[in-house]
């Protein structure tokens, strides 16, 4: 979404329900594909429909500013003077998803066995950042202090809810969670330090 392109939601399994409703619904930047009720699969001729509806159907031309608006919003705050340029390029990377999370390096044929830094779960682009016990209560304190009640506080804060406001340190605060779990995962896999979430 970063990269500012229409997209087709496929909601099959874990969180995907979740990010094809803010897509369609909250965000407003693609379409959501229905699964085949019988087979419970995403059958070709509902990939066609879609792609067809985010390129020339009656939402198309709302869908493509929205995924353009959404682009120039993550350049602005990638690359705010409120931040070092180290953690700018790590925004810049996170938005591409180009960090080398376990997940990613398999995907790309690195052997290795996964495990996360502070639990024993595969290490995943969703545990490490959302899912991970130290993420958890990283996003449940702020999200606390800045009235955001969803896990999810990164979609909740860019769909406009108590964490936006424009201009301030508190609009590139989950990008800070983000930049300091990275930093802490690093921590302990390279250095042997313990991440905590306090």
């Amino acid at each position: 979404m970063s990269l500012g392109v229409p997209m087709v939601a496929v909601p099959q399994w874990t969180d995907q329900p979740t990010v094809a409703k803010y897509v369609e619904d909250v965000w407003g930047v693609g379409v959501r594909a229905k699964r085949d009720e019988e087979a419970r699969l995403v059958r070709r001729e509902e990939v066609v429909r879609c792609v067809r509806e985010v390129m020339e159907g009656s939402r198309s031309d709302e869908v493509r500013r929205n995924a353009a608006k959404w682009r120039e919003d993550v350049a602005i705050v990638t690359w705010s003077r409120l931040l070092l340029p180290t953690i700018s390029v790590f925004i810049w990377r996170f938005f591409r998803r180009r960090l080398p999370v376990d997940e990613i390096l398999q995907q790309r044929g690195v052997c290795l066995v996964s495990r996360c830094q502070c639990c024993e779960a595969v290490e995943s682009w969703e545990h490490l950042f959302y899912g991970s016990p130290v993420a958890g209560e990283v996003w449940g304190y702020f999200g606390h202090l800045f009235g955001v009640g969803s896990w999810r506080a990164m979609e909740s804060w860019r769909a406009g809810t108590a964490w936006s406001s424009t201009g301030s340190v508190r609009e590139i605060i989950p990008l800070l969670i983000g930049w300091f779990l990275w930093t802490a995962r690093n921590d302990s896999k390279h250095r042997g330090l313990r991440p905590e979430g306090q």
